[in-house]
């Protein structure tokens, strides 16, 4: 068996630990992309409070307080995925974020305030597809988390994670679905489009809609679906991984720092087991430092 000293093996953790988490490119473009998306929700927002002088009319204040609103709301869930990383110490991969942020400023700013959601319905599609996305790998996350709750290594059938996965996304569109038939009804709010089919009333005064059916459960339904394909691409994809390659999946859930060390220090154990040579520590550092002042001189020059 290889012989490692507690130093060393604290090191390997660390180095193990950076491997799973596979986020050295990923965090600096989630970090641009956080400061982008940051600065044109504010810049939407002076926008906003620039249009509002510029006209002097009732509506324009209405439409001004819920547009600042949107403004504000977008930041606060900028701030949620934040909080979770660094105050409860879940780690949430680095391009799980980006596709988070992006659906945050596209739901909020693009489609609430610049109202691209009623200007195309392809927009809308997207978004829901996403939303599938996002959704079956919270899914996923969540199942080995539940398998795992007592820190013991759990071999999951990789059928049964998708499945679940799969599941969950359609539950959660669901509820999504009947929140927007709530508002709809309760509000007189068009969230399921349900108005933009309607071509006159009755002399009772119902609605006479151009389809049949209505276009409210035409627009459901077409959400409904590309939630469906969008969590279907990802039970796929980790599928496969699962039963070629299970041990890569542990660095793109969604897991508490504490579960990811444990796993770190499991593969480490294990690669001791294997008399697999200790990594050469102080090389990698002096590779590590030379790539930044190399990087340093780039971008001096």
């Amino acid at each position: 068996m290889t012989q490692v000293n507690e130093q060393q093996k604290l090191e390997w953790v660390e180095l193990e630990l950076r491997l799973m988490k596979r986020e050295k490119k990923t965090d600096r473009a989630l970090w641009w992309v956080l400061v982008v998306m940051t600065g044109l929700v504010f810049l939407s927002g002076i926008a906003s409070a620039i249009m509002f002088f510029l006209a002097d009319s009732a509506k324009s204040l209405e439409t001004t307080i819920n547009q600042l609103l949107m403004s504000v709301l977008a930041l606060l869930c900028f701030l949620i995925p934040v909080f979770f990383k660094r105050k409860l110490k879940i780690h949430v991969p680095s391009f799980l974020l980006i596709v988070i942020y992006l659906f945050i400023y596209a739901h909020f700013i693009l489609g609430e305030i610049y109202r691209i959601y009623d200007k195309s319905m392809i927009f809308d599609k997207v978004l829901h597809t996403t939303s599938g996305v996002v959704i079956a790998c919270i899914g996923i996350s969540v199942v080995f988390a539940l398998a795992n709750m007592k820190n013991e290594r759990v071999k999951l059938s990789p059928f049964f994670v998708v499945l679940f996965s799969f599941c969950f996304a359609l539950a959660i569109e669901y509820v999504w679905e009947l929140f927007e038939y709530a508002v709809d009804r309760i509000a007189g709010a068009n969230m399921q489009r349900w108005q933009d089919s309607i071509i006159g009333y009755d002399e009772a005064g119902n609605a006479i809609h151009s389809l049949p059916w209505g276009n409210g459960i035409a627009d459901s339904m077409g959400d409904m679906a590309v939630n469906v394909l969008g969590a279907l691409v990802v039970c796929v994809i980790t599928y496969v991984i699962l039963v070629k390659k299970p041990g890569w999946m542990t660095g793109v859930l969604i897991v508490s720092e504490k579960k990811l060390r444990l796993a770190a220090q499991a593969r480490v154990e294990e690669a001791i087991a294997q008399d697999t040579p200790v990594p050469d520590f102080k090389g990698m550092m002096e590779a590590e430092l030379q790539k930044r002042k190399r990087r340093k001189r780039e971008k001096e020059n």
